[in-house]
């Protein structure tokens, strides 16, 4: 996790009414903290790329 990670969550946070029920992308996801924040928001769909196949594995998730 980098500080950047964590601004950038905080600035979804104050933008909430905006994440809830959006398509959110982040790119280069690293450990997902800004995609499970977008997530946690309400979003309606959080893509997130990186190039790490692994970071990828484990940032999938489907609602069902």
């Amino acid at each position: 996790m980098w500080p950047g990670s964590i601004l950038a969550s905080k600035e979804l946070i104050r933008r909430k009414s905006q994440v809830q029920n959006a398509t959110i992308l982040v790119l280069g996801a690293g450990v997902g903290v800004e995609a499970q924040c977008a997530a946690m928001l309400g979003a309606s769909k959080v893509i997130a790329i990186d190039i790490a196949p692994l970071t990828l594995e484990l940032l999938r998730y489907e609602r069902k």
